[in-house]
């Protein structure tokens, strides 16, 4: 049985939840620094009116947890905590089942890493397909000092108002036609974002966008014509985390297997593998 969990169950359902998120074949996307930050995102899901988050029972006993994220105008869905335990073909059969009747024309996003068989065979039988395989890098901001960036034309954008933006916001949405985070939404993001561009010759010809945070930020976005630009680009957002009075301890970055530029970049720059992220998707 579904039904919608209470701001009481939060930390019962993070507890569980947390003790498979340790576990990559239980594991879902996206990443939580601790089990109290899980508890506080499902307490606010609780009563989100973006979000929701939901509960399989079985009997008496909670044995699954689904946190959703949703976006009416657009039609856009993340399911951001997907997870299961006694019950769980049951639990997931349900959740899923559950999206696809009260979700109808949305486009639904999940993440998982590849160990996670059981999920990726329930997302298959409902009809999701791979949309993305990344190698999931981490820089540990606490131990690694980085190298700073001696490239000229690297300039710092975090704000629509900054010089600059207008240029970069046209180029953002060229370059990242399918990432989550356009340019008109970070105009609604205010103060946790920053984009890195690098100008040359003919304008800005490079740029990388991270979003921010004190313990943990992400790389969202790096376009790049060589592998020196980007090894530049990513210097200067790791020496920039650095400098700040409340810069992120740790820094994930997404990067598509078969970007090889990329990824050696990143690794030239201290970033270590963690993982792999297979993105799905669907449209119901």
């Amino acid at each position: 049985m579904l039904k919608k969990l209470t701001k009481e169950d939060a930390a019962y359902a993070a507890e569980r939840c947390w003790a498979l998120y340790q576990d990559p074949a239980s594991r879902c996307y996206p990443v939580h620094e601790s089990r109290e930050t899980m508890a506080r995102s499902f307490a606010v899901f609780c009563e989100y009116e973006s979000g929701t988050l939901l509960g399989y029972w079985s009997g008496d006993a909670l044995t699954g947890v689904c946190e959703l994220y949703f976006e009416k105008e657009t039609r856009y869905l993340r399911i951001t905590a997907l997870y299961a335990w006694d019950d769980a073909c049951a639990a997931l059969e349900a959740f899923l089942d559950e999206i696809d009747s009260s979700y109808a024309g949305y486009e639904v996003n999940a993440g998982t890493p590849p160990e996670n068989a059981r999920l990726a065979e329930a997302l298959l039988c409902h009809g999701y397909a791979v949309a993305e395989e990344n190698f999931d890098l981490r820089y540990d901001a606490v131990s690694l000092t980085p190298e700073k960036s001696t490239m000229q034309g690297i300039a710092l954008l975090e704000d629509e108002t900054d010089d600059g933006f207008e240029e970069y916001a046209l180029l953002h949405d060229a370059w990242f036609p399918d990432d989550y985070w356009v340019s008109a939404r970070l105009r609604e993001l205010q103060g946790d974002w920053q984009a890195f561009t690098l100008r040359g010759k003919t304008g800005i010809e490079g740029a990388l966008f991270v979003l921010t945070g004190h313990r943990m930020a992400e790389v969202y976005a790096l376009h790049a014509e060589s592998g020196q630009a980007a090894r530049e680009l990513l210097k200067a957002m790791l020496w920039q985390n650095e400098a700040a009075e409340f810069g992120a301890n740790e820094i994930l970055f997404m990067v598509r297997i078969e970007d090889e530029l990329q990824v050696q970049a990143a690794l030239d720059c201290g970033f270590t593998l963690f993982g792999r992220y297979t993105g799905w998707k669907k449209a119901i």
